[in-house]
């Protein structure tokens, strides 16, 4: 049986980050199984690598291997949470989040540098979502069909 951990959206995880899925993961399954060494770290970055292309079927993606995607990322060990740091391993699924990652490279291409991503402008990108979201909040509105949306006071 393949085992795979991730996000779909903002419906199952508002942070969409796989390091919050990584510890949910292991503390989930530690604890259906009342033990807390019930699976290594390996197995559940297994779950969110290969495990996770598998399902998505990309074959043999999400392994770091000669002649592979090169899809790799940098986390940065210095900050508080990562203080002192005794098991690197145990750090990235109980304690790392997104906004440690440093950099991402992706079939080697280097996507994310220092925390910017660099294959977009991603202000404008948010200006530009927040923009299309009020307008369709408006446009449902308008319409009457808008479960969860609170409407405007005046």
């Amino acid at each position: 049986m393949n085992l795979a951990l991730g996000t779909d959206s903002v419906a199952s995880n508002n942070t969409l980050d796989m390091f919050e899925e990584l510890k949910t993961g292991a503390i989930l399954q530690r604890g259906v199984a009342c033990d807390p060494e019930a699976l290594s770290g390996a197995e559940v970055f297994e779950w969110a690598s290969a495990g996770g292309a598998r399902a998505a079927g990309a074959g043999s993606t999400g392994e770091l291997r000669v002649g592979g995607q090169a899809d790799v990322v940098l986390v940065d060990v210095t900050g508080t949470a990562a203080t002192p740091l005794h098991d690197a391993e145990s750090f990235l699924y109980y304690a790392a989040s997104g906004s440690d990652v440093t950099d991402v490279f992706v079939a080697g291409r280097h996507v994310v540098r220092n925390r910017r991503v660099t294959t977009m402008d991603e202000d404008q990108v948010r200006e530009d979502v927040r923009v299309r979201v009020a307008r369709i909040k408006a446009e449902l509105l308008a319409a009457g069909d808008a479960p969860g949306i609170p409407a405007r006071k005046s």
